[in-house]
């Protein structure tokens, strides 16, 4: 055999091809050693679904792998979900002819509309070592070793349930071209090759690549195999057309591209949804790529942003450091010639490193969201810098309940809240506290709660932060929230308090003041785009020097002290004079308001992209007639 492959590569190729190909519906396919670690992946009977939404699972999986006559009734049975006519009819005949109760019924439904499946999908999406190491993971034809990992590996480390890694097997083998769409979105190589992918454009030479690479899968046989994965309506978003305007001057859609970590839970992932929905505001159609941080935190679905760098003008919203200078390939994206990039850039001390300077040739200007940002950006970069306040919008608020964290009803709370990735030496709730500890004894009626989101990814810092709150007698809640949970917890408060050391934007602040709540801050850094006498109650400082080094801000650089004192004072004042409090509460909102709407930040991003050659030289394309309705999510990206 070696012989045979030394005197002919291909046949080498394609005998490795077949071995790593996965058929989910041969019962040898799913005999693995790993079984021994959880439910036999074979084993399924009508009893399962009577025990849980899991066991459900199984059993509509089970019935499909042992019946060719019922998947070529229902050939899409797993994908088309609760509304899917296999769901239907498991939940109605099968029902019946296998005396399966209301509950495995409800069991059965339940799982359907979970979409078991989905969490492996989004394990593969999100992570870029899976991704390299298994580049065919969601094709049939390429994913048994991917398979081989989940059960060996996989499902333990990321504590998935056999019926998950059955559902996702079935849906991989049940949309064959949605998940070659899928792949080719995050595959830096396919996208290379072939540009256009599997847009009309592109398809029929992608496809004759396909038939090449995986030789005899029948998924890839007919000429119409990848004809119905990008709807008409998307192609733009995928492979834009070129054109020309009746002058005669080049068409330029009218669109921007934005990287970020959109399913990464913190301030960046806000600013890059506000930017977002303010530029579609302004009548911009926007493609978004995520640009995956911390597997193991993003909470959030990346299919849906997993758009293409399509547009004349991309705006990258994720910080200098760590990721920028492999934004494109932690994201899984084709870096494109000649589009003008933007880094939206915030950033907290009234210097930015040395080592930033770096990244110039990578980028065509900068956008600050402060003028405290931008003074610090224009002391060392060799690039234009533009002043840009963002917008900020509430979105649902899920109620949050004072008892709800065992707080009388009586008491008035103030809050803070941070994530701990953003470094609790410059958060600063150590002094939160203690300025709390100052201003109330023992017996009166107010209380204090500090928020922190992954709070035991830095062990030291949140035992120091648990030991301060625990001599305080302040309530300390470490969990990564939903946004609409989030928004709960400061709804839920009185009165709002950062004592920052420094702060690019101060979005939690953003937020409170947005929502009515007097905020008490430090009078520094970037609040003050928006936080004035008039509208807050801001806390005097000394501008001190830095001493050591922390993984973020280096020794020798300057950030404000609050003063601990004058931080009590304004708390005690809340606490004594709550009407006038509520009442400069409800200014901050007026304000905040108009300020910050996203109407008005879709207005000042308008302003600096008229600026842009690629739109000030061009015809540019109307987002959309006047008699179209504003375009909606990818659905392709999203299935």
């Amino acid at each position: 055999m070696k012989l045979l492959h030394a005197i002919f590569p291909f046949a080498k190729r394609r005998s490795e091809q077949r071995a790593d190909s996965f058929d989910v519906y041969r019962r040898r396919a799913l005999h693995f050693p790993a079984d021994q670690t959880g439910p036999n992946l074979n084993v399924w009977s009508p009893a399962d679904a009577e025990g849980s939404v899991d066991g459900a699972a199984r059993l509509a999986s089970g019935m499909l792998r042992s019946s060719r006559k019922l998947r070529r009734r229902f050939p899409h049975a797993i994908s088309e979900g609760e509304d899917g006519a296999y769901c239907e009819w498991l939940s109605t005949s099968a029902a019946v002819k296998l005396g399966l109760s209301h509950r495995a019924v409800e069991n059965i439904c339940t799982a359907f509309r979970r979409d078991p499946g989905k969490r492996v999908l989004e394990l593969y999406l999100r992570s870029p070592k899976i991704q390299t190491r298994f580049p065919h993971g969601l094709l049939p034809v390429g994913q048994k070793r991917f398979v081989k990992w989940l059960l060996r590996e996989g499902r333990a480390k990321h504590n998935l349930s056999a019926a998950e890694i059955l559902w996702f097997l079935h849906e991989t083998a049940e949309q064959v071209p949605q998940m070659v769409l899928k792949t080719w979105l995050i595959n830096l190589a396919w996208q290379k090759q072939f540009p256009a992918g599997p847009t009309s454009s592109g398809k029929e030479e992608f496809l004759a690549w396909l038939r090449r690479e995986f030789p005899g899968y029948a998924a890839f046989a007919s000429k119409s195999a990848l004809d119905a994965v990008v709807p008409a309506a998307e192609e733009m978003l995928l492979h834009p057309p070129n054109g020309s305007s009746a002058s005669g001057r080049r068409e330029v859609p009218r669109g921007v591209n934005i990287l970020s970590h959109f399913s990464y839970p913190s301030g960046i992932q806000q600013a890059a949804l506000f930017a977002k929905r303010a530029l579609e505001l302004a009548d911009f159609r926007v493609s978004c790529r995520d640009v995956s941080a911390f597997p193991c935190f993003d909470v959030e679905d990346r299919a849906p942003f997993l758009g293409l760098e399509v547009f004349p003008v991309t705006i990258i919203n994720v910080s200098p450091q760590p990721y920028f200078s492999v934004a494109y390939e932690r994201g899984g994206l084709l870096r494109r010639s000649g589009v003008y990039r933007i880094a939206y850039w915030a950033w907290e001390l009234d210097n930015i490193p040395e080592a930033w300077v770096d990244l110039t040739p990578l980028l065509d200007c900068i956008w600050a969201p402060t003028q405290f940002v931008a003074d610090a950006f224009r002391k060392r970069m060799p690039l234009p810098v533009h002043e840009v306040l963002p917008g900020v919008e509430l979105g649902e608020i899920e109620a949050v309940a004072k008892s709800d964290l065992g707080i009388p009803a009586g008491n008035y709370v103030f809050m803070f809240m941070f994530d701990m990735c953003s470094q609790m030496v410059r958060k600063n709730p150590l002094a939160v506290i203690e300025a709390f500890r100052r201003a109330f004894g023992p017996g009166e009626k107010a209380t204090l709660v500090v928020k922190v989101s992954r709070g035991r990814s830095h062990p030291e810092a949140f035992a120091q932060l648990e030991e301060a709150a625990r001599a305080a007698g302040v309530i300390l809640v470490d969990e990564v929230l939903s946004r609409a949970r989030a928004y709960g917890f400061i709804e839920m408060c009185d009165c709002f308090v950062s004592l920052h050391r420094a702060e690019g934007f101060g979005l939690c602040l953003a937020e409170a003041m947005l929502m009515g709540k007097p905020a008490i801050a430090t009078n520094y850094s970037g609040n003050l785009a928006f936080m004035h006498s008039g509208n807050s109650l801001l806390v005097d400082y000394e501008l001190t020097e830095i001493a050591s080094d922390n993984p973020i801000y280096k020794a020798g650089n300057h950030w404000a002290e609050p003063s601990i004192e004058h931080a009590a004072a304004q708390m005690r004042y809340c606490f004594e004079n709550r009407a006038a409090a509520a009442e400069l509460g409800r200014k901050g909102r007026v304000e905040a308001e108009q300020k910050l709407s996203l109407k008005a930040a879709g207005l000042r991003m308008t302003e600096q992209l008229a600026n842009v050659a690629a739109f000030a030289e061009s015809a540019i394309r109307p987002a959309r007639s006047p008699i179209e309705p504003a375009p909606r999510p990818l659905k392709v990206l999203a299935r």
